[in-house]
């Protein structure tokens, strides 16, 4: 072999080790057009602890959507005033003895909220003997406390429910409250305001069975004064609601509306309307209704289903 021979061989040789070098030895043939697969990248230590950081933040928070309580209902609270006269953490239950007399059993649980002169407490506040207020709510067949307020010294207080009589010669008015198993006596003096329509009212329109809102001052003498008295409906007086019907049972003739001018909800009795009047009338219809207080109860005149504008159906969506 001469020198050109040599040389071109070992050319050769040099160019296969070189391919050799760049494919791994433990390579298998792919076939033409097939995709490769690669293994995923192990994860760094700051991926893995943002993957379990949301898992963590649900052990650390204790949420859990088995045992977790259902958020509260929407509806109306009436306040309740009194001090407590027993109390069973265990069971988060007390008595409250409105002002006037009586005890209220009174249920409670991690959704109430707890306020001490103002500020944010704890259950460890309420204590027998406790001033309090209390939003009540009305849960099944249960008094349900959406917030308790204890107070160490005389504060203020509403009462919201219907005069059973006034006492001219003591300067005493005697209520009802919506809630309280005893009427609620209130001190009438001087100082004290009746508005009746947005208007300046008098002691003459405090009838027995009127409806009232009364801002009340709670003294330690339990001697509670009525500071402003806002009158909101009298025996015969006439009113006219307009709103969406949530509510209606024929056979008891008997119908509910959400009215729109205050966000209240009414119980009327439609006795004395035609059966023609409710014949359009569904859960969801709007409507007008002319009633007459009787002193009980709202009595409706006449029913009107009137037809929904456009901003009223988005709300209602």
């Amino acid at each position: 072999m001469n020198f050109s021979q040599l040389l071109a061989v070992l050319t050769l040789a040099g160019m296969a080790m070189g391919q050799a070098a760049q494919s791994p030895a433990n390579a298998s043939p792919q076939a033409p057009g097939a995709s490769s697969t690669q293994s995923a990248p192990p994860s760094t230590p700051r991926q893995t602890q943002q993957q379990g950081g949301s898992a963590a933040e649900r052990e650390r928070s204790g949420a859990d959507p088995l045992l977790d309580l259902p958020p509260l209902p929407n509806k109306p609270a009436t306040l309740v005033g009194g001090t407590v006269a027993k109390l069973d953490r265990i069971r988060d239950r007390m008595a409250v003895r409105p002002f006037g007399g009586g005890d209220m059993n009174i249920v409670f649980d991690m959704r109430t909220k707890i306020f001490r002169d103002g500020q944010p407490g704890t259950v460890h506040d309420i204590k027998p003997g406790s001033r309090v207020y209390v939003d009540t709510m009305l849960d099944g067949d249960r008094v349900f406390a959406r917030s308790i307020r204890v107070v160490t010294q005389a504060g203020q207080g509403d009462a919201h429910g219907q005069v059973v009589a006034y006492d001219p010669l003591h300067q005493v008015l005697t209520l009802r409250e919506e809630v309280a198993p005893q009427p609620v006596k209130l001190r009438i003096t001087p100082q004290t305001t009746i508005a009746m329509n947005g208007k300046a009212g008098s002691i003459s329109d405090l009838q027995p069975g009127s409806l009232v809102v009364v801002h009340f001052l709670a003294r330690a003498d339990n001697r509670d004064v009525a500071q402003d008295i806002r009158v909101l409906a009298t025996p015969g007086a006439s009113f006219t609601f307009s709103g969406t019907v949530t509510f209606i049972d024929l056979r008891a003739r008997r119908m509910a509306i959400d009215n729109r001018t205050d966000n209240q909800n009414y119980d009327i009795l439609v006795d004395s309307v035609p059966a023609g009047m409710l014949r359009d009338l569904k859960v969801g219809s709007a409507a007008t209704v002319q009633a007459v207080f009787d002193g009980q109860n709202y009595q409706a005149r006449s029913v009107e289903v009137t037809p929904r504008t456009t901003s009223q159906e988005s709300q209602q969506q």
